[in-house]
């Protein structure tokens, strides 16, 4: 038996219109300068949105409890030699409670955010599972190793919210929902229940260590798909050879100590992709849509979505060959090329205005495929008694590809497509050629090309590629240019010792990633939410034609705000190498700590997240997602300790 218990007791600064921490970074990047944390009379400066150090000093918060009970019971039985029966039951339950209290604030006689106003929202899921296991595992004539598995489970999970709200509380210190105005009170509440079946089975077979065989089998069933597509069916082989076992290798074993091929083929299942929707084939009616009927409006029921009944599995065929190898008592290296096509991939199938019912619906229509390479190689080294060295280091190559769209060639949204061809969630930009020197080349290009942004040309904007090269600048002008998924990934550990000192330094990196950036990263010129970057010291102006940055525009009255024309250049290469983790310690001889009766004690330094390089002309974190960056920055911590072993 195994239980845990967490419970989770915080809060967080809070917007006196919501929003949480979030808020305050977001409006923290915005405020122009000249806005003051206070004017000389004591009350705040604020833009529309607000001052976030007021909402710190009056201590508007947003507040958490998180408590969680997870437990596991167990139990064996050796029916006869080599044969073991296991049932085993689990039970998760997670409660949370948010309170979110947005106290008023007043910023001045005239700037106002309120009034005060609660709510408070308790959620709670549970799952049970119970598994019933029978494992087989004989080696016979020495030579002749089996292993056998089968396998049921049944999982069932629910979930239950309720939220309340009200406003007008008589003071900012009356926090219990009773103290609001009764007249103000709004509630709400849902159950929602998922439940899955499982039959699976495995059989492993060994000749001497050297042909491994393993086949897998099972059949999932899901209750959020409709009777009769609620079962999938996943087998899955994979098969291996240790060659340096065999006697034509015996000449290779002074330097050769492992070396196996291997393969695999496998089908698997997700029913997770259907996110929120717990029943994606079922039609839900909406209470309120009225409807006029002799002279008389009657409140009505319609359908406001449309479901797929046959909507089911995703399926993901994957298959692999690589190989294992050490070698020269130091070395060991892994290199497998895999390759996963995901068909019936659920996804949102956009309608037409005669459809009868706006939005999109949801059907497994699409396809990708994730090809590519994945390595690993480590070495360690001893130089005589007191030097210690190695490396280990790891990298994958992922190519995404996206194979089907529910027929169609490509779906944008905003600054993203999904094309064919392409990979999922790519930008979609104009291709930014360069600035133009003056205001005569600016009009002559608009002259030529014309302009769709009803916006004139002017020196120092952007030059928009002809991409599609129909001497007009149209919305077919924009290309691809690159996607958020990394194309390779890396981790590097260098470690070394000498006698009682060890030093580990972990790095970690991508390449080939983009990220696009709103004007809230580099800023703008709109008001009071003036908040430029430094990067626009370096802005063209007809004195310095070799900037690196557009003119400087107000509002979006510009073809180069990141706002009015989603263009390469806000699109910028997140390509990163990060210094993840360092460790420094010192191990204290057995000789003085041996008579304190201490069997190991280590004084250690470690640093978490020391440095980062990359090519962004700003400081933002390269790891965060597209957007307004309006998310808690990495933080950098240093740790300094003492492991005391008795």
């Amino acid at each position: 038996m195994n239980s845990a218990f967490i419970h989770n007791d915080y809060s967080e600064p809070n917007a006196s219109y919501g929003g949480g921490s979030t808020q305050l970074i977001r409006q923290s990047d915005r405020i122009a300068p000249w806005i003051p944390y206070k004017k000389e009379d004591g009350s705040y400066g604020s833009i529309s949105d607000g001052n976030p150090a007021a909402w710190v000093d009056i201590n508007s918060r947003k507040y958490h409890l998180q408590q969680n009970f997870s437990g596991v019971l167990a139990f064996d039985y050796h029916i006869i030699d080599g044969l073991t029966f296991t049932l085993q039951g689990a039970y998760v339950t997670d409660i949370k409670e948010t309170k979110d209290y947005r106290k008023e604030c007043w910023y001045d006689d005239v700037n106002y955010h309120g009034p005060d106003q609660l709510t408070e929202t308790i959620s709670r899921w549970s799952r049970y599972t119970l598994d019933a296991l029978l494992n087989y595992d004989k080696t016979f004539n020495q030579n002749h190793h089996f292993k056998a598995m089968a396998g049921y489970k049944v999982e069932k999970y629910d979930y239950r919210k309720l939220e309340a709200f009200r406003k007008s509380f008589p003071n900012s210190e009356v926090t219990d929902l009773n103290g609001g105005d009764s007249s103000t009170q709004t509630n709400s509440g849902y159950s929602r229940e998922l439940a899955l079946l499982s039959y699976f089975g495995r059989l492993n077979y060994d000749y001497k260590g050297k042909y491994l065989l393993e086949a897998n089998f099972r059949a999932d069933a899901s209750s959020r798909f409709a009777k009769g597509y609620r079962w999938g069916y996943f087998p899955s082989f994979s098969a291996g050879w240790r060659i340096s076992e065999e006697d034509f290798m015996e000449n290779t074993r002074g330097w050769l100590q492992s070396l196996k091929f291997r393969g695999s083929w496998g089908l698997l299942g997700n029913q997770d992709a259907v996110k929120d929707e717990y029943y994606p084939y079922l039609p839900t009616l909406y209470i309120g849509k009225n409807f006029p009927f002799g002279g008389t409006v009657h409140q009505g029921i319609t359908v406001v979505s449309h479901k797929v009944t046959t909507i089911s599995w995703e399926n993901s065929t994957n298959w692999g060959i690589g190989f294992d190898a050490n070698f020269l008592n130091e070395f060991m290296l892994s290199v497998e090329y895999y390759n996963r096509k995901t068909s019936d991939i659920i996804m949102d199938i956009p309608v037409s205005d005669t459809f009868g019912i706006s939005g999109t619906y949801q059907d497994n229509k699409g396809s990708l495929r994730n090809s590519g390479v994945e390595a690993s190689f480590a070495w360690n080294h001893s130089f005589n008694k007191d030097w210690r060295m190695g490396v280990n280091a790891n990298f994958s190559y992922n190519k995404n590809e996206l194979l089907d769209l529910a027929g169609v060639n490509e779906i944008i949204d905003g600054y993203t497509i999904n094309r064919i061809g392409e990979p999922y969630q790519s930008f979609y930009v104009y291709e930014v050629d360069g600035l133009f020197q003056s205001d005569e080349e600016a009009a002559a290009y608009e002259k030529q090309y014309g302009n769709p942004w009803s916006l004139p040309f002017k020196g120092g904007d952007f030059r928009i590629k002809d991409a599609d090269g129909d001497g007009k600048l149209t919305d077919k002008d924009r290309v691809v240019k690159g996607t958020q998924q990394p194309k390779t990934t890396f981790g590097l550990t260098l470690s070394a010792g000498w006698k009682n000192f060890d030093l580990s330094v972990f790095m970690q990196g991508v390449t080939g990633t983009n990220r696009y950036f709103s004007r809230d990263v580099v800023g703008s010129f709109i008001g009071d939410t003036s908040h430029p970057s430094t990067n626009w010291l370096d802005a063209w102006t007809p004195e310095n034609t070799n900037a690196e940055w557009p003119r400087l525009f107000l509002e979006e009255n510009s073809i180069s705000s990141p706002q009015r024309v989603n263009s390469s250049f806000w699109c910028m290469n997140t390509n990163y190498l990060r210094i993840k983790n360092v460790n420094f310690g010192y191990t204290l001889p057995k000789t003085w700590t041996s008579k304190l009766g201490i069997a190991n004690a280590k004084i250690y330094y470690t640093g978490e997240n020391l440095f980062t390089f990359d090519s962004l002309p700003f400081n933002a974190d390269p790891e965060s997602p597209s957007g307004n960056l309006d998310v808690y920055p990495i933080s950098r911590s240093h740790s300094f300790g003492i492991n005391v072993t008795f």
